[in-house]
């Protein structure tokens, strides 16, 4: 529940369920959830995010990618002028759920309509017309889906594969001195073990010898 600055003085209650997951398809999608609130109205007539946290995206007609905005107070009666990316929509935001709720999804087919970039989304919402006849929006969340450069279909980004990039939430980095290749489907596995003053819990060299070598087994495989 969140009270807005202006307009409807009411409070803003509602909930939506977010359900992030993956299917069988070959095209590997990136997911950013911006988590938090913002309220734009008359006394504070601007919001202006940039959504980072996604690399190589690729959007086209058949995979959009997709934001949706989690809002309350969208009323009818007032106006917003609502920009994602190059794409802008006015009085979209009008409380179509229940009591006021609203989410709000925007399809943008193309580079172009992201802005251009392939690692940034701009998000803005500007009064429509005079101050007095703003809505007053509290924002709970947004998030973020877009289809994202993937060529051999390992889960892995083509960017990880060919720079030194790390992955922002496990700092994975599958840079081509690990032997990466976006034309190649990579497998990276990771040991982890205790070790104390006296003794070491690491696998012996033949282990690890063994896994990799049930691995370069495989076609293209190295180990």
């Amino acid at each position: 529940m969140a009270t807005p600055t202006g307009g409807n003085q009411g409070g803003v209650e509602g909930a939506s369920l977010v359900v992030i997951y993956r299917t069988a398809s070959p095209i590997l999608r990136a997911v950013v959830l911006y988590d938090g609130g913002y309220t734009f109205g008359t006394a504070n007539p601007a919001m202006d995010l940039h959504i980072k946290g996604f690399y190589d995206a690729v959007p086209t007609e058949v995979e959009a990618a997709l934001l949706t905005q989690i809002v309350g107070s969208g009323d009818p009666d007032f106006q917003e002028s609502l920009t994602v990316g190059t794409v802008t929509e006015t009085n979209r935001l009008t409380g179509g759920v229940q009591r006021a709720w609203e989410n709000h999804q925007t399809r943008l087919t193309d580079l172009a309509s992201l802005g251009g970039a392939a690692d940034i989304l701009e998000v803005k919402a500007e009064p429509a017309g005079p101050l007095s006849s703003t809505d007053c929006l509290c924002w709970a969340a947004m998030v973020f889906s877009t289809p994202v450069k993937d060529t051999d279909g390992d889960g892995l980004l083509d960017v990880w594969e060919t720079s030194r990039l790390p992955d922002p939430m496990t700092n994975f980095c599958g840079s081509p001195q690990m032997g990466a290749n976006p034309k190649a489907k990579d497998l990276f596995v990771e040991v982890g073990y205790l070790f104390g003053a006296d003794h070491s819990h690491k696998p012996d060299q033949s282990v690890i010898d063994k896994v990799g070598g049930a691995f370069a087994g495989f076609p293209g495989g190295e180990s």
